[in-house]
């Protein structure tokens, strides 16, 4: 009686766990290269490349405090930056990362031209006698159009 039990608890969690790590952006080389195919002026294009350590959770993307989507990991977002003076945020969207800063970035945009971004994130282990502390930094930096199109193949 309590297997069928276990069962459902343990599925529901690996499936609360999968979703939890699911963003609003696009996933996969071929449906990012297809979003970013045409050139739309005014556009922001982001891409999230944190690695295996930094998969874990999804990323909040918010321009001048609002919220624009959220990304998980080797996922692009689109969204529009009308013209004039912005600022970006990136951070962690859920309780795992509660220790790391969001990454700030002031920007002035003019709307004739694409906007292209790449969030990183960088692990140092530092071993200690006992235990390994994990440094961690987050990143976000303007790039090429060439630039994000690589970090996608």
């Amino acid at each position: 009686m309590f297997r069928p039990a276990r069962i459902f608890v343990a599925y529901a969690a690996c499936l609360l766990f999968l979703t939890a790590c699911a963003g609003d952006g696009v996933q996969g080389t071929d449906a990012i290269l297809q979003s970013v195919k045409d050139v739309n002026p005014g556009s922001a294009y982001i891409y999230r490349d944190t690695g295996f350590a930094g998969s874990v959770g999804r990323m909040d993307v918010r321009v001048d405090g609002t919220s624009v989507g959220r990304i998980a990991n080797r996922e692009a977002l689109e969204f529009t930056l009308p013209a004039g003076a912005h600022m970006i945020e990136v951070g962690y969207a859920t309780n795992i990362g509660t220790a790391f800063r969001p990454v700030t970035m002031q920007l002035t945009v003019d709307a004739k031209r694409p906007y292209y971004f790449i969030v990183k994130q960088d692990f140092k282990m530092v071993p200690m006698i006992v235990v390994t502390i994990t440094e961690t930094t987050l990143y976000l930096a303007e790039i090429t159009r060439e630039t994000f199109l690589a970090y996608i193949r």
